[in-house]
């Protein structure tokens, strides 16, 4: 999941993570830590998000 995310950041799109319980939100950066496999993403607002990429159930690309 994380090279899809990656991947469309790079592509400056939008991406909206949705999560298992279906909480979603949209980031505009995005990093991954190799020491924990957590991804870390901050928004528009530059509120930052802790996810596991397990957690994950599918993103949303955006084309700006």
């Amino acid at each position: 999941m994380w090279r899809e995310i990656s991947a469309a950041i790079s592509a400056n799109n939008l991406v909206t993570i949705h999560v298992v319980g279906g909480e979603s939100f949209t980031i505009e950066r995005a990093g991954l830590n190799t020491d924990t496999q957590m991804i870390t993403a901050r928004d528009q607002a530059g509120r930052v998000y802790i996810a596991d990429p397990h957690q994950i159930t599918f993103i949303e690309v955006t084309h700006q």
